[in-house]
């Protein structure tokens, strides 16, 4: 591209200053105009080792490649073959979004080139516009010096990003996408054929073993068939979520709780505590009658000299109270429920004070009833507790328990060991396990609860009927009870709402 000691580009681009057109080749048909006219003024002054400097090429001039005859083209991590050829191509005809492109100014255009084992094949607008692929608005230009004028010429070219692919592997996914499962089985049935007649003893042997571990699957949709069929079957007999509430609730060794309670008194139901059967049933009278008679009652009890002082007082006081209540709120003063046996039974004087009545509760002959027959279950359930081994004959127990022979007593002894004992198979004798001795615990904390107006002395409790004061907390907080401080001592109060401890998440492989 030089004629003698300077570049005639360089001496033309000093002369010529057409940097403008260069910058910008979009510009109006009259700057273009202009800048042809420039050139065409200094091509006549042109001297000896000189050249006239014009610029050709805007984005129409793209029509016109074959005259320039150059591009730009990008090839990432290789260099295409010396000898291939490359052609370019308008790509009016491509489709698009509307068709067939019309547009005359259309600047995409396909750049291919192809050897007899390689294909290259490049566009310039895979990112969009020409403009937006660059960056800026401008063009790359290219240099074409003519010696019989001493002229160069700046014509605008394209640029390529070219990729290329082997021939042989164009093949392949066509072949793979019409390839379906029959022609599969026919290879492997050709493979498998090859094999017998050729293969050797160790291929001919993983031949056999392949068809012996073969799952024929000529019934598999019957079988399927029938397992769904089955699935919907048992469906239709899966219990209900109150039957799985239910369940569960029976497999725990604590009494239904009532989680919607407006009070405390609701929380525990006595009727879920107590069977209403059961609780009618209670031969109370007998000890109203003989209130008065401390000896007489304790014959009428489970009585013992390790009877806990905490049923005692409740019972006795309660007995009082239903004797001299006649259904208002008037009546005797008596003491409250933290004295000792001894103490309750040795007041009388008028600095006593009055229990206060259960929430939800009047201060009626009734109420002292209630908590009349609640005291009374207990001490029977602190019998079966303290002496597990009781309960393996049910004679014996109805002796024990002071009971005698009538039919409601029997009922009483045989709700019971329904709901704290377990028959072993094989077995007529009841038994008590760890799971429905903590049972019995739980019940006797929440009918605790009934009976001191849901705020409970548990160490007290717990000293009286010789259960350790930990295992009695734990179960207190089990039941939603919290710790709290009254009249300066520690209780465990059951407020509403109330929710129930989670399980404990201990770490995987337990602690270390």
């Amino acid at each position: 591209m030089s004629k003698g000691k300077d570049s005639p580009a360089k001496d033309g681009k000093r002369k010529s200053k057409f940097s403008d057109a260069a910058d910008s080749p979009k510009k109006s048909k009259k700057a273009s105009t202009s800048a042809n006219a420039a050139a065409s003024s200094s091509t006549s002054k042109a001297g000896s080792g000189q050249a006239t400097l014009s610029v050709k090429g805007s984005g129409s001039s793209f029509k016109q490649l074959s005259k320039s005859g150059a591009a730009f083209a990008s090839f990432a991590d290789y260099n295409p073959a010396p000898s291939t050829k490359f052609s370019i191509y308008r790509a009016d005809g491509l489709p698009d979004e509307t068709g067939a492109s019309t547009n005359d100014t259309d600047e995409r255009l396909l750049l291919a080139g192809e050897t007899d084992t390689m294909a290259y094949v490049g566009n310039n607008f895979e990112f969009g516009s020409s403009s937006e692929a660059r960056g800026y608005t401008g063009h790359y230009m290219v240099g074409v010096y003519d010696p019989s004028s001493s002229s160069v010429t700046l014509r605008a070219v394209p640029t390529f990003q070219v990729a290329r692919s082997i021939k042989a592997n164009s093949s392949l996914s066509s072949i793979s996408s019409k390839r379906t499962f029959a022609d599969y089985g026919e290879m492997t049935a050709a493979r498998r054929a090859l094999g017998d007649a050729f293969g050797n003893r160790k291929q001919k042997a993983n031949a056999r073993n392949q068809d012996r571990m073969k799952v024929d699957t000529a019934n598999m949709e019957v079988i399927l068939d029938d397992f769904t069929g089955g699935i919907q079957d048992n469906l239709a007999s899966l219990p209900s979520l109150d039957e799985v509430l239910a369940s569960s609730t029976s497999s725990r060794p604590m009494p239904p709780a009532n989680l919607d309670a407006k009070h405390p008194a609701e929380a525990y139901r006595i009727s879920d505590l107590i069977p209403s059967e059961i609780f009618k049933s209670l031969p109370i009278q007998k000890l109203i009658d003989n209130v008065s008679d401390p000896e007489a009652l304790k014959e009428l009890l489970p009585y013992s000299k390790d009877f806990p002082a905490w049923i005692w007082s409740r019972l006795v006081d309660n007995l009082q109270r239903s004797s001299h209540l006649s259904g208002g709120s008037g009546g005797k003063k008596h003491t409250t429920f933290d004295e000792d046996e001894d103490e309750a039974a040795s007041v009388t004087n008028a600095e006593d004070v009055m229990m206060m009545p259960a929430l939800g509760a009047t201060e009626d002959k009734e109420d002292a009833k209630t908590k009349v027959r609640i005291a009374y279950y207990m001490s029977l359930l602190w019998y079966i507790q303290s002496r597990p081994k009781s309960v393996s004959q049910r004679g014996k127990l109805i002796t024990a328990l002071k009971l005698d022979g009538e039919d409601a007593n029997k009922r009483i002894v045989k709700a019971i060991l329904g709901t704290f004992t377990e028959t072993p198979a094989n077995s007529d004798r009841a038994v008590m396990s760890a799971f429905h001795q903590t049972k019995v615990l739980a019940y006797m904390c929440a009918l605790a609860l009934h009976l001191d107006n849901f705020s409970v002395d548990h160490d007290k409790l717990a000293r009286n009927c010789n259960i350790p004061p930990a295992t009695l907390r734990e179960l207190f907080r089990t039941l939603g009870c919290t710790a709290s401080v009254v009249g300066g001592e520690k209780r465990m109060v059951l407020k509403t709402p109330f929710t129930l401890p989670q399980p404990r998440k201990g770490k995987a492989g337990g602690r270390k």
